[in-house]
């Protein structure tokens, strides 16, 4: 007997013992003999309903902000977004808003939270998905310090440079301590010492304004994310800290990064 024919009676054979029993029966015996394919079917369907679903509602981002050290309790970011997105004309069916409140590090860049967090904040800019970065001083001069920010005066139109200009955050792009020492304990110690207003362009060999000093009567500040920079006296190299915005060299969506500065004064 051939093995084809010897499949068909094993086929015949189960639906003769099929045929003779009840309803209850036969859901019994089919789960007993064929729960595990069924199991198999049911992964595979519902694999394919994710991946169509995801494929289906997927949105690019028209929008992505994000608030480095910033105490997430005092900013509802899933609100925040939306009414940056309402104020913006974004059209939500087709694309969607963050405000990234999860990213914190710290002076010491050597924990496992600040490690993980500076290696996502580098995919995010190399990948070109963050439009800005808002941080407080010493957040920022790192990432200023290691040349992720662009030279605002390439990038802005002239109203708008002339309109932040008194407002602007300088770095020196002859560094004082360069992009491999921040790699270095000691150094980063001796990055803190140095007293540095970075208001001004004056003392500095290679000025280069990154940054634009965010108000304290902006929507953001209102919200007291960036309170505690104040209220626990935090300093960074001889002043105190405050909050800047800068826009990374990657970054793609100049339009709403202009619609963003408006949206901070709403």
């Amino acid at each position: 007997m051939s093995s084809q024919d010897s499949v068909n009676g094993e086929i015949r054979e189960q639906l003769k013992k099929l045929k003779d029993m009840s309803f209850k029966q036969k859901a019994g015996y089919l789960f007993h003999y064929y729960k595990y394919h069924a199991l198999i079917t049911i992964i595979i369907i519902c694999v394919a309903v994710s991946v169509i679903h995801s494929i289906a509602t997927h949105r690019d981002y028209a929008f992505y902000a994000v608030l480095l050290n910033a105490e997430t309790p005092y900013i509802d970011y899933l609100a925040y977004g939306d009414a940056f997105s309402q104020y913006a004309g974004i059209d939500m069916n087709k694309y969607q808003t963050f405000i990234d409140t999860t990213s914190k590090i710290s002076n010491n860049y050597y924990t496992q939270d600040s490690a993980a967090n500076t290696d996502k904040m580098s995919a995010l800019i190399y990948t070109g998905t963050i439009d800005v970065i808002v941080a407080d001083t010493y957040a920022f001069e790192y990432y200023a310090q290691s040349d992720s920010f662009v030279n605002l005066e390439s990038v802005l139109p002239k109203e708008i440079l002339e309109k932040y200009r008194d407002n602007f955050y300088y770095t020196d792009s002859d560094t004082y301590v360069t992009f491999e020492d921040t790699y270095n304990p000691e150094a980063l110690t001796k990055r803190d010492d140095y007293v540095i207003d970075h208001h001004s362009a004056e003392g500095m060999k290679k000025p280069v304004p990154v940054g634009i000093f965010i108000p304290k009567d902006s929507n953001l500040m209102e919200t007291g994310c960036y309170d505690f920079l104040e209220e626990n006296n935090v300093t960074y190299q001889g002043y105190q800290s405050e909050v800047i915005l800068g826009i990374p060299a990657t970054a793609q969506h100049l339009d709403m990064i202009l619609k963003f500065l408006e949206f901070l004064e709403q």
